[in-house]
């Protein structure tokens, strides 16, 4: 019998959740969220670091359209299977879920640059579909706009499917036109997210060749060792004067914002004088840019209560200009 299928077409749109997009389709596994805005609001930040510190609130954009807003993409879902328990690989940005799209695998849990020297650089050589295709005797080919294209980060596709190869056409110019009307795009499947256990593989670079944001990471090694030491006065000399504290929640007589070095330091000689530290760890840094995230666990006496209580919050700090600009504080509890 001979095979009905001509040509399997993947296409897949980034940074859409099931429940974004069907979360109130009938008979959908789904959730009913609030409207969300037409035209969408800006990106929001959505690397791993981002989705870690957005889970500690139980925050994150929960949104959602309706089949008014989308008929096209209803239409095939009415016409065409629904998967609504399928699920994004990785909890972070573009590449991690290409390449897992592409090889069911990837060795980053976020975009592969210079800066994030707590993984490995592109390319990375890796069993993928394509070349599976290749061997088999199949045609493939991608289409996509160079920015949002991953193939030329695997080892080996740096050319297109290998009966195109005659075509004096270089894979650079094939992923933003295709001459077939077979377009293959890969991107983030539309799904919820499911968290991975991730082991990055640490590959760093000379200080020197990485330019402004080593020096982020400079600071995020210098402000853990200093708070291992407990040396938090010398710790605020990594602050800009007018930088910004943010809590989950106001401690008590306080705003849940403290702006500027000294307010900063007021809010910690508060805490520092109404609680006794039996133990503290001290977890990372987990750089990412500009931006770093330390975790901080302690085994605390509340003198004004006497409870004696664990408290295990995470901490994302912004660098501008050499210095600490921002830090946000996540935990579950009041201070």
């Amino acid at each position: 019998m001979t095979n009905p299928i001509d040509h399997v077409i993947i296409v897949v749109k980034e940074n859409h959740t099931f429940d974004n997009y069907f979360g109130t389709f009938p008979g959908a596994e789904g959730a009913t969220l609030p409207q969300a805005p037409d035209p969408q609001i800006a990106d929001s930040l959505h690397d791993h670091a981002a989705w870690l510190a957005a889970q500690a609130q139980a925050g994150g954009l929960r949104l959602q359209y309706g089949k008014h807003d989308i008929p096209a993409y209803w239409a095939f879902a009415q016409q065409y299977s629904l998967c609504d328990n399928y699920f994004t690989d990785v909890a972070s940005q573009s590449e991690p879920n290409h390449l897992h799209l592409i090889v069911a695998d990837a060795p980053i849990i976020d975009n592969s640059t210079m800066a994030r020297c707590y993984q490995p650089m592109a390319p990375f050589a890796l069993p993928n579909l394509p070349a599976t295709l290749d061997a088999a005797g199949h045609t493939w080919r991608n289409s996509a706009d160079a920015r949002s294209s991953y193939f030329d980060h695997i080892v080996g596709l740096v050319k297109p499917s290998k009966a195109f190869r005659e075509q004096p056409v270089v894979w650079q110019q094939l992923t933003r036109t295709a001459t077939s009307d077979v377009r293959v795009m890969e991107c983030h499947t539309i799904a919820t997210m499911r968290v991975y256990t991730f082991s990055p593989r640490r590959q760093c670079l000379d200080s020197h060749s990485i330019g402004d944001d080593m020096n982020a990471l400079e600071i995020a090694h210098r402000l853990v060792e200093l708070c291992k030491q407990g040396k938090s006065d010398e710790a605020k000399s990594l602050y800009a004067t007018d930088a910004v504290s943010v809590e989950a929640f106001a401690p008590p007589g306080m705003q849940q914002e403290a702006k500027g070095l000294t307010a900063i330091k007021a809010k910690g000689e508060w805490w520092q004088a109404n609680h006794e530290i039996h133990n503290a760890s001290i977890t990372g840094p987990w750089p990412h840019g500009n931006r770093f995230i330390v975790g901080f666990q302690y085994d605390v006496t509340n003198k004004p209560s006497g409870q004696r209580m664990k408290m295990d919050e995470v901490g994302l700090f912004t660098v501008e200009n050499g210095k600490i600009v921002r830090e946000e504080f996540f935990y579950s509890g009041g201070m």
